[in-house]
């Protein structure tokens, strides 16, 4: 069941008109470097917005197969589309009353079966719907397959493209005039048909030669609207244009200085939040210049605290701040304060007097010293990354647009009903697993996971629960972490949903949660808060080891991080964290949450030190082992994952930024999807990050974690 048309589509409509041809007048395409002139094949469509986008992704598909691709008149689709002319959609209307499978169960009626199984899936958790209507829609599609094969026959079909006089009734075979002409809307007079029809021959070459009829060439034909007015101009958006050829090169080369025009403005526009953004950034370090200043001149903060971090800023007080500026401590406020919203949400600049009042007037000298202790929320978030920009400057990019259809595809019977048991029942996919991540070798007999014994039931219960809980978080995740609605429908978000199970199975068998998940809510965490029962990062036979990790807050007792590292060791990931938490700005919430002792932040307010948090192994395999070779293979038929031939072929093509061979991209894949698994399984109240995963392969930037 798909949304809109999609490239299987289009294919499929290919090879059937290669099929007429091979049928109809003995060409066979397959032999041929060229397609004659005289095969070429017609297709057209109204300015509906889907089809439209639809079709524009494969111009060169038709170009290849010499289909002419036309785009009607949209004022006149109702009476040029030949779909609106048939009888079809009148005798599906009638027939719908007659048919239904309302009162059979989903169980006994197949097709009803895979449509409910649909509904019911992951990938439709956005569609809301009332039981009533969700039923009313299963029943439609249930039963439209039946409707149709009774009302689209040949000659209803047919009926339509005579009435719009794209084939003539006699020989169904060449366009009639005086059929196409029956299509205006008012009364023509006589001398309006011998004008039109004497201008046919201009009118193709017209079309033939620009792929449209332009305003200049309607106005020197004196062609007028039905009204008898002028033509209004044409319009430039392709939906809205007249009748258009929309493959000839003229239309392509046409849109395509169009989107090298707009791609520019939106250029300027976003270099220019971007310029906005530095001028706050830099009046907000003027500010804090001056306070430093000040507080150094005082006695407050050392001499060198003026290009030091900002948290000295605690020590200036009301009257230093008193010393500001109405447009600096604007500035300041805007930096630090995130309740604000608005400029008018800034009050008048006051005096210190006021401010230090009983009780006190809120003025922006009060406002701006209770936000000095406040994290900067300028400081290197620009409302454009240099990739956007560098995106929108190089004119080989593609069209991008905020208005960018999002086209989902449900696959019914697909693996969204695969439950980690299922997996768990498999002996060769559970010997696989346990193999790769290393859990029968694990020195600790109480977690070693011997391959060749089966799971119990217990077991396989609590990892079904868990991914149906995984997987609601899922879609909690993809809001939260991810702002670009077109990156939460990228395939290795897809890639990761479908893996869920995989993700589900692994932290059973690995004992890593909770003893029960059903008394569970959305906030709790799900693994267990005994750090005993996890691998220690440092412990030589994890150090060079990949995967997935935990950061374990021994002070509070939560799991507060999950991380995931290829290409290098647990280890010296550990060495970055605690090198990256010393620095006297953080780069990162995790180093401004947890500063390390021997940071200049170590005494600033903090949930503890990064030298009281214990990093753990949450899923680790070596890099080295034979089983990184079945990485690349279904879980079907020896691999881990669930991976399909399209998957492969999009995970070899992709990171390209990393450099790296197939092999380590599929071991950045399984550390990315462990990552992910144990971060949905912590808590919403004690996790520290805010990246969405997948960096490498969304194209992403993340904050240094």
């Amino acid at each position: 069941m798909c949304i809109v048309n999609n490239t299987s589509y289009h294919i499929h409509y290919v090879i059937g008109v290669n099929a007429n041809r091979l049928e109809f007048d003995q060409l066979d395409v397959s032999t041929l470097s060229e397609i004659p002139a005289e095969d070429t094949a017609v297709v057209a469509c109204d300015g509906d917005i889907p089809q439209l986008k639809a079709m524009l992704e494969e111009l060169d598909l038709y170009e290849d197969h010499k289909i002419v691709f036309d785009k009607l008149n949209p004022a006149a689709s109702a009476v040029e589309q030949a779909a609106d002319k048939c009888p079809v959609f009148k005798e599906i209307k009638r027939e719908l009353p007659t048919h239904t499978v309302r009162d059979i169960p989903p169980e006994e009626c197949p097709m009803k079966r895979k449509i409910h199984q649909g509904f019911k899936s992951d990938k439709l958790f956005g569609l809301k719907l009332s039981h009533t209507r969700e039923h009313a829609c299963i029943d439609l599609i249930s039963v439209m397959p039946d409707i149709l094969t009774k009302c689209c026959t040949p000659d209803k079909l047919q009926s339509g493209f005579i009435k719009n006089g794209m084939l003539d009734a006699k020989s169904r075979t060449f366009p009639s005039f005086n059929g196409m002409f029956s299509t205006c809307k008012g009364n023509p007079t006589i001398e309006d048909y011998d004008k039109i029809h004497g201008l046919i021959g201009d009118l193709v070459l017209q079309y033939d030669k620009h792929g449209h009829a332009d305003d200049d060439f309607l106005a020197a034909c004196h062609i007028k609207a039905e009204n008898g007015e002028e033509a209004l101009r044409d319009s430039t958006a392709l939906h809205l244009r007249r009748a258009v050829i929309v493959n000839h090169e003229d239309m392509i080369e046409s849109r395509a200085a169009e989107v090298r025009k707009n791609r520019l403005h939106l250029l300027t526009r976003m270099q220019e939040k971007n310029q906005k953004h530095l001028d706050k950034i830099e009046l907000n370090r003027d500010a804090v210049s001056q306070l430093l200043k000040h507080a150094a001149e005082e006695g407050f903060v050392d001499q060198d605290a003026c290009n030091e971090s900002f948290d000295d800023l605690e020590a200036c007080t009301l009257d230093i701040f008193g010393k500001l500026k109405a447009p600096m401590l604007k500035a300041f406020i805007v930096a630090h304060d995130d309740t604000v919203k608005k400029s008018k949400d800034i009050p008048n600049r006051g005096n210190v007097e006021e401010a230090k009042a009983d009780p006190p007037v809120m003025n922006s000298i009060l406002m701006a010293y209770n936000c000095r202790t406040k994290p900067n929320l300028l400081e290197g978030k620009f409302p454009h990354s240099d990739e956007e920009l560098e995106k929108y400057a190089n004119d080989d990019e593609e069209e991008s647009s905020s208005t960018e259809l999002v086209v989902s595809s449900v696959r019914l019977g697909g693996y969204d009903d695969l439950l980690p048991s299922e997996l768990l029942s498999s002996h060769m996919w559970r010997a696989n697993a346990v193999r790769l991540f290393n859990l029968h070798k694990i020195e600790n007999e109480l977690m070693r996971v011997d391959p060749s014994l089966s799971v119990s039931e217990e077991v396989k219960a609590k990892a079904d629960v868990l991914v149906k809980m995984l997987r609601q978080r899922f879609r909690t995740f993809l809001k939260q972490r991810i702002s670009s609605k077109a990156k939460r429908t990228h395939w290795s978000m897809e890639f990761a949903r479908i893996n869920l199970p995989v993700v589900a199975a692994v932290m059973a068998l690995s004992g890593h949660l909770k003893s029960d998940l059903e008394c569970l809510n959305d906030r709790d965490s799900l693994l267990i808060t005994d750090s005993t029962c996890f691998l220690k990062c440092y412990d030589h036979a994890n150090k060079d080891k990949e995967g997935a990790y935990l950061y374990f807050d021994t002070v509070r007792n939560v799991f507060v991080r999950s991380g995931k590292v290829a290409g290098r060791g647990f280890v010296v990931r550990g060495d970055e964290h605690l090198k990256s938490s010393k620095a006297a700005r953080p780069s990162s919430k995790l180093y401004r949450l947890y500063p390390s002792k021997e940071s200049v932040r170590a005494t600033n307010r903090r949930r503890g030190h990064f030298e009281s948090l214990l990093q753990v192994v949450a899923a680790g395999f070596d890099p080295t082992s034979e089983e990184m070779s079945s990485l690349e293979k279904d879980y079907k038929n020896g691999g881990v994952f669930v991976l399909s031939r399209g998957d492969v072929g999009r995970i070899k093509s992709s990171m390209k930024n990393l450099r790296c061979s197939d092999n380590e991209k599929f071991r950045h894949m399984l550390a990315y999807q462990m990552e992910l698994g144990y971060d949905l399984a912590l808590s919403p109240d004690d996790i520290v990050s805010t990246n969405p995963g997948f960096e490498s392969v969304l194209g992403v930037i993340s904050s240094n974690e």
